[in-house]
C-alpha cells in the first residue's frame, strides 16, 4: 500500500510556460490553467507509473522479503526502512543492513543483507515500511522534456475541451516510452 507523505511543490510546467504554449494572455483563466497543470501532472503520472517531481512516499508491505521493488520510479532516495512489532511499535532498520539498487530504467530495489534478520514478532498487516523519494528531480528543469511536452498539450487539449479529462493521443504517443508495463 502506498501513501503520499509530501506532494510535489512544483509543477514541471509553470503557469507562464503553459499561457505561452496556449497563447493566452488574459489573466481571468489563470486559476483554471493552473488547476489543468496539477490534474494533467496526476494522469500523466498515473498513466505512465512514474513520478515527474520529488515526492515522498511511504511503502507498507506485509511479508519479510529479501528484495522488495519500490512502486512508482524513477527512485530517488529511501529515507526509512522499518517494521513493527506485534503492538505496533516501528523499529528503524540501519542502513548498514541494507543496499538500495537503482536501475537504468529507474526502478529501484532495496535488497536486505544477510546479516540481518527480520524478527518473528511482526503482524500480519502494514509490518514494514519504506519511506522514499521518487520522481526526476525538486524543480521543473529535472523533469524530461518529452513529459513537459506531453503535459503542455494535455493542458491545451483539456483548456479547450472543457468537459473532456482523456489524455490526448498526440501525448499519449510522446507518453509511451515513459509507460511503465506490469507483467
Amino acid at each position: 500500500m502506498l501513501e503520499l507523505v509530501t506532494d510535489a511543490s512544483v509543477e514541471p510546467v509553470t503557469l507562464a510556460e503553459m499561457k505561452d504554449f496556449m497563447k493566452v494572455d488574459l489573466t481571468d483563466e489563470e486559476d483554471i490553467i493552473t488547476s489543468l497543470i496539477k490534474s494533467a501532472r496526476i494522469s500523466i503520472e498515473k498513466y505512465c507509473g512514474i513520478g515527474l517531481i520529488s515526492k515522498t512516499y511511504d511503502y507498507y508491505f506485509d511479508k519479510a522479503e529479501d528484495v522488495i521493488k519500490i512502486p512508482l520510479p524513477p527512485l530517488q532516495s529511501i529515507t526509512t526502512f522499518a517494521y513493527n512489532d506485534t503492538t505496533y511499535t516501528e523499529t528503524e532498520i540501519s542502513s548498514s543492513y541494507y543496499k538500495v539498487f537503482t536501475f537504468d530504467n529507474n526502478k529501484g530495489e532495496v535488497i536486505k543483507l544477510q546479516t540481518f534478520t527480520y524478527p518473528s514478532n511482526i503482524p500480519d498487516y502494514r509490518a514494514f515500511r519504506i519511506r522514499f523519494v521518487n520522481g526526476y528531480g525538486a524543480t521543473a528543469n529535472t523533469v524530461p522534456e518529452t513529459l513537459k511536452q506531453a503535459l503542455k498539450l494535455t493542458v491545451s487539449h483539456w483548456f479547450e475541451n472543457r468537459e473532456s479529462q482523456e489524455l490526448p493521443s498526440e501525448a499519449i504517443r510522446l507518453l509511451q516510452q515513459f509507460k511503465i508495463y506490469k507483467i
